[in-house]
């Protein structure tokens, strides 16, 4: 908290707008404090996507393996590409009620589950 006060007056949205891209948010938010690390960034952001232009944090590995295993993603597309065409099939097939972020955080529960199950192993 002091680090946001000290250089954005405090507020998020300060530091939102102060990052010239998401690579720079990213650092701005690892910046804060000791112990804020990229997966943190990473579920902090997903919750953002949408709200904040900048918020665009690759999908988590977890996220990806669960998609692939569900068939939502075929195997082997980069990070990148794999966010991409998951967008891509949700802006085709929305549930209603709901975002993107939720099937984000759904794909990653879902790949928690599978690791504990021994289904497959992949990092967070």
């Amino acid at each position: 908290m002091e680090a946001l006060q000290a250089h954005y007056q405090g507020s998020l949205e300060h530091l939102h707008q102060a990052a010239a891209d998401h690579e720079d948010l990213e650092r701005r938010l690892m910046e804060l404090a000791p112990g804020i690390g990229p997966a943190t960034v990473n579920i902090f952001l997903r919750e953002l996507r949408g709200v904040w232009s900048k918020a665009e944090p690759m999908l988590s590995l977890l996220a990806q393996a669960a998609a692939e295993h569900s068939g939502l993603l075929p195997r082997g597309l980069d990070p990148r590409e794999a966010l991409e065409e998951l967008a891509r099939r949700w802006q085709a097939r929305p549930a209603a009620g709901y975002d993107f972020a939720d099937l984000e955080a759904a794909l990653v529960r879902l790949g928690l589950e599978l690791r504990r199950s021994s289904k497959f192993k992949v990092q967070s």
